[in-house]
């Protein structure tokens, strides 16, 4: 601030304090640092998708492959999170989905679930991981709930797969 601003500011009584000098800037003490933290927007779940559905709202649905990007997808208020196969051409530099394993999925899935907390999480489930019979399917379909924090699995087929 100039010093003729600043001078018009003294007179008027709004100086620039801690909190005005930054707008925007406010932070606020977590539980992490001993104060009170106020709980997170509610978890989006399939009911909700339903409701949002029924009532004509839209339903915003991202992909994310990394914590750092499912982080900034859960604090623009998006409501669905995908962590598709697709990771293995734009993360991995695979030519195709095809070389895509269940362990790359479910690290990639871990990472993103740990730091979303309000959109529901899709895992997507990767080439061979179902098609090879029903055990096999429910193994997978249950490490994308256990072990990646997955609230549903989407699965490719236009008629029965497993």
């Amino acid at each position: 601030m100039n010093p003729a601003r600043y001078g018009r500011a003294l007179r008027l009584g709004t100086t620039p304090g801690p909190a005005r000098s930054r707008p925007g800037r406010r932070f606020e003490v977590s539980d992490q640092y001993g104060g009170v933290s106020t709980p997170g927007p509610k978890k989006v779940t399939v009911p909700d998708l339903v409701a949002m559905k029924r009532d004509g709202r839209r339903i915003t649905m991202m992909t994310a492959y990394d914590a750092a990007f499912a982080r900034l997808v859960d604090q623009a208020g998006i409501d669905v999170i995908l962590v598709g196969d697709s990771l293995g051409m734009v993360v991995l530099g695979y030519p195709t989905t095809v070389p895509v394993t269940m362990d790359d999925m479910v690290r990639h899935a871990a990472a993103v679930s740990r730091v979303a907390s309000r959109p529901l999480l899709i895992g997507d489930m990767p080439f061979g991981s179902y098609q090879t019979g029903l055990s096999d399917a429910l193994r997978n379909a249950a490490r994308f709930l256990k072990e990646a924090g997955m609230d549903a699995i989407k699965v490719e087929g236009g008629a029965e797969v497993v």
